[in-house]
């Protein structure tokens, strides 16, 4: 049986779903491009990494990219022969898994500490997983993982003072109650991708939790347009029961489904392919404005890093706005 290489993000897209794992290794073709909103994201976890490195001085950093692994071993190996006791991005592989911790560090008793830092604001449940893989394919390179931690962006902090930016929770408890399930895991994702097929997994609510699938639109196709998952606000459970008796179609739901009067105009609405608008409550609504009429679009951003005096990370301001004016005679001034 071929065995295949994986890493830490493989490691956590096999625990999210089989079929995602499947996919990128026999299928990333089916990956599209990053889209700018998730590019942005990225860079913005580029940046913290760099931040936090600055909480470490004297540390190494093993600065080569995937594409010369080679280089970032020689480099890393390099490091601990010259007994450097912080290195950042060093690259460890054992049994046949590669990954590259932001931190490790030696403590006043010399024994190793594995710091992941995250652009988030808590511990998640994902977070574990991703430092038990980490834990143990560095136990298995010789590095003998004593604690570990997560450093994340506290909230708390206020710009221009950005001495507490980060976070450090101490993980180890739960990431050595995480850390047994690993080698049986990774058995069990070696297994699945031998499979000369992808598993047959439904569509669900793991497509985008914990974190978004690439392969969405490649695994949804088959759902038409108008979907039960177009109904606004219905409950995931609903779908769930649904999706489960392959009732996904609007126009197929049976006629005594119990939707809410909401749900219930919506499907109405597909099932005549029309609109259905209530007149009379537009009126009442217009009949209560008072001219002149100001049509307020504004951007924002909350970026993790704060940049302006008094302002927390992942705090929102506005950094640009439309203003359109109408006065009673019907004309329109534009302010932006």
């Amino acid at each position: 049986m071929k065995t295949y290489r994986l890493s830490k993000s493989k490691y956590l897209s096999g625990l999210q779903c089989d079929k995602r794992l499947w996919l990128e290794i026999h299928s990333p073709e089916l990956i599209p491009p990053t889209p700018p909103t998730l590019e942005r994201i990225f860079n913005q976890g580029t940046y913290v990494g760099e931040l936090a490195r600055e909480r470490f001085p004297g540390g190494i950093l093993i600065d080569a990219d995937y594409e010369n692994i080679s280089e970032a071993f020689d480099l890393t190996k390099e490091a601990l022969s010259n007994g450097q006791s912080i290195i950042f991005e060093g690259i460890f592989s054992s049994d046949n898994v590669l990954v590259r911790p932001d931190v490790i560090k030696q403590d006043e008793n010399d024994d190793w500490e594995l710091i992941e830092v995250k652009s988030s604001t808590s511990v998640k449940d994902e977070n574990i997983h991703d430092v038990a893989v980490q834990t143990y394919v560095l136990k298995g390179a010789g590095i003998d993982v004593k604690r570990t931690y997560l450093m994340h962006i506290n909230t708390e902090c206020v710009y221009p003072d950005l001495s507490n930016l980060f976070t450090i929770e101490d993980i180890t408890e739960q990431v050595n109650e995480a850390l047994p399930a690993v080698p049986g895991k990774l058995d069990e994702f070696r297994k699945m991708l031998a499979l000369a097929d992808h598993p047959d997994i439904q569509i669900g609510k793991h497509c985008s939790s914990p974190y978004g699938c690439p392969f969405i639109d490649h695994c949804w196709a088959w759902v038409p347009e108008n979907s039960i998952f177009t109904i606004p606000r219905l409950r995931w459970t609903t779908e769930q029961k649904l999706l489960e008796e392959n009732q996904v179609e609007i126009v197929k739901l049976p006629p005594d489904f119990p939707l809410s009067d909401k749900n219930q105009r919506y499907r109405d609405s597909v099932q005549k392919r029309k609109a259905i608008i209530d007149w009379d409550a537009i009126k009442d609504e217009l009949s209560m404005l008072e001219y002149p009429l100001y049509f307020l679009d504004f951007e924002t951003d909350n970026p993790a890093v704060p940049r302006f005096d008094g302002m927390h990370p992942y705090e929102q301001f506005p950094f640009q706005y439309s203003c359109h004016i109408i006065d009673r005679s019907g004309k329109v001034t534009h302010k932006g």
